[in-house]
């Protein structure tokens, strides 16, 4: 089990303090962990879409970094089901990593819905290059996007969706379009209390 205060990978100025290596590795592993519980306002275990970073036997662990915090305490618990690696992170609030009292949405996607995007939108590349991640754990994906970014999303999404004679094409398309809606109308609530 590790035990993680995230200061301790960080300078004075709150950057990253190590410029390479397995502790720049380690850190920027604890800090996406930081960022992608940050982000939700559940108070159980999420799926990060952070691949485990273990090794065991010298092969890649593929596993899924489940994440949960503990608010009372101010600790995050993460835990992988597959080879059961698991740390506790402390010292991490008010870093540019906490995501608390941001307005950064976490958006999951199957790799269906990225790949519908990517080659069926014209939407460009400030909001698909994060789709492109070479971390795809379980079939899915997990990018990061501003309530106005999203909005901007949507819009490509249905201007697709409105010009297909496609019929199956036309419904993958509405079917996301009325996910992510969902998603950011549940965040503008969480965000106007």
């Amino acid at each position: 089990m590790w035990f993680i205060k995230l200061r301790h990978f960080l300078d004075n100025n709150g950057e990253i303090a190590v410029s390479h290596g397995p502790a720049r590795k380690l850190a920027e592993f604890v800090c996406s962990i930081v960022v992608a519980v940050t982000s939700y306002t559940l108070e159980i275990s999420v799926a990060t879409g952070i691949r485990c970073r273990r090794r065991p036997k010298r092969k890649p662990c593929k596993g899924e970094v489940y994440a949960f915090l503990d608010d009372e305490q101010g600790i995050i618990e993460w835990h992988c089901f597959i080879c059961g690696d698991r740390g506790h992170i402390t010292d991490w609030e008010n870093t540019q990593w906490d995501m608390r009292f941001s307005d950064i949405i976490p958006v999951r996607f199957n790799l269906e819905e990225r790949d519908l995007i990517l080659s069926e939108t014209l939407a460009g590349p400030d909001l698909t290059d994060r789709l492109e991640s070479e971390d795809e754990v379980l079939n899915s994906i997990t990018a990061y996007y501003t309530p106005e970014e999203l909005e901007v999303l949507l819009g490509y999404i249905c201007a697709r969706a409105n010009h297909t004679s496609d019929k199956d094409l036309e419904d993958a398309l509405d079917a996301l379009y009325e996910s992510l809606e969902d998603l950011l109308d549940s965040t503008k609530l969480r965000t106007s209390h």
